[in-house]
């Protein structure tokens, strides 16, 4: 009867062993009450997918895909992986027939319009250029510090964009060459946010302290992507705000369902400030390991230990602001623990529909 007892729970471990390091990919959906929209809007989003395959040619990622049936989809940054010769050489193509992300792409936009921003990733490769023209040609359409309205059958939906900070700017495509009246100063963005909707409390958050030696330290002993984990730059991080700021303060105004696509999670107060309706984000892989429902992740890139929006929705003043953290995609960056890769759905429903 012993045995037959230390089997049962050597069995059900094993089982629970197994299901918590799964990276069987999973659809995650996310429901929302608007009075912007007459009908049901689905929203997909893809984030963090770093060159990873599921079956063969992104069969299992496209089944998902289908059966989500997007009126939009959305990519969130980092779906390659900046591997070395991205970042030393200049290859003749980036996006080869059959790359993890152009198949995923090309079966995206057979579904519906595709647009993206550009994560962290992205940015460390040298031949950015080709990347957007790649993207570009393929039918994608990058939002990086754009405004863009599209009709869907349930309404109007203004989606707007932030490409990672390390591009030196929120548009990737303009960088160094940014006319001298779209560059926000470097230092002092109070004028910039004075037409914003940022609340007065959180001006001290605008300015960004650098991690100091010792939680760096610390940090260090985590991960071996520490400089992802401190804004060293604090002008580049306050002039990319800046620009988000400066490019998007009216939004609140809009009577379309405003939607802000942006890499990094913990800007999510920035987010909220300026008036958006949601905002999709990824790049916290979901915090790497969990424990539900507990521990929602344990270490996340610019966020550190325990981060707060490490995956998931999170909900603020009643709806009027929703903010969805993809857990991405990506199996390579480490053993995930709990966090199986997902697929974002964001489902939108006019307020008092059942």
């Amino acid at each position: 009867m012993n045995k037959l007892l230390t089997g049962g729970a050597v069995a059900c471990a094993a089982v629970l062993l197994c299901a918590a390091v799964s990276n069987e990919p999973i659809k995650r959906e996310y429901t929302v009450r608007t009075d912007k929209v007459s009908g049901v809007v689905r929203i997909v989003q893809i984030s963090d997918l770093h060159d990873c395959m599921f079956g063969e040619g992104q069969s299992k990622l496209i089944s998902m895909l289908i059966s989500a049936r997007p009126d939009v989809i959305v990519l969130t940054g980092d779906i390659i992986e900046d591997t070395q010769n991205l970042k030393d050489g200049e290859p003749d193509i980036i996006l080869y027939k059959n790359h993890p992300a152009r198949l995923i792409i090309e079966a995206a936009l057979k579904l519906a319009p595709v647009y993206m921003v550009l994560g962290n990733h992205e940015a460390n490769i040298a031949c950015r250029e080709r990347l957007l023209h790649e993207l570009t040609s393929l039918g994608v359409r990058l939002v990086g510090g754009e405004k863009e309205y599209l009709l869907v059958k349930g309404g109007e939906i203004l989606i707007c964009g932030a490409d990672d900070p390390r591009f030196g700017g929120i548009n990737a495509r303009v960088g160094a060459t940014m006319s001298d009246k779209d560059k926000p100063e470097s230092t002092g963005i109070g004028t910039e946010r004075s037409n914003s909707h940022i609340p007065a409390d959180d001006v001290g958050y605008i300015h960004i302290k650098p991690c100091d030696a010792d939680s760096e330290g610390f940090i260090k002993g985590v991960s071996r992507h520490i400089d992802e984990d401190c804004n060293k730059d604090t002008t580049e991080i306050n002039s990319w705000r800046g620009q988000l700021i400066r490019r998007y303060s009216a939004v609140a105004r809009s009577r379309a369902y405003t939607l802000l696509l942006a890499h990094r999670p913990e800007e999510y107060r920035l987010y909220r400030g300026l008036g958006f309706d949601a905002a999709m984000s990824g790049h916290a892989h979901g915090g790497q390991w969990r424990l539900p429902p507990l521990i929602n992740g344990v270490y996340a890139p610019h966020q550190g230990i325990f981060p707060s929006h490490a995956g998931g929705v999170y909900r603020y003043d009643d709806d009027r602001f929703v903010h969805i953290v993809s857990r991405g995609l990506s199996t390579k960056r480490c053993v995930r623990i709990c966090n199986r890769p997902e697929l974002c759905v964001l489902r939108l429903l006019p307020r008092g529909r059942a």
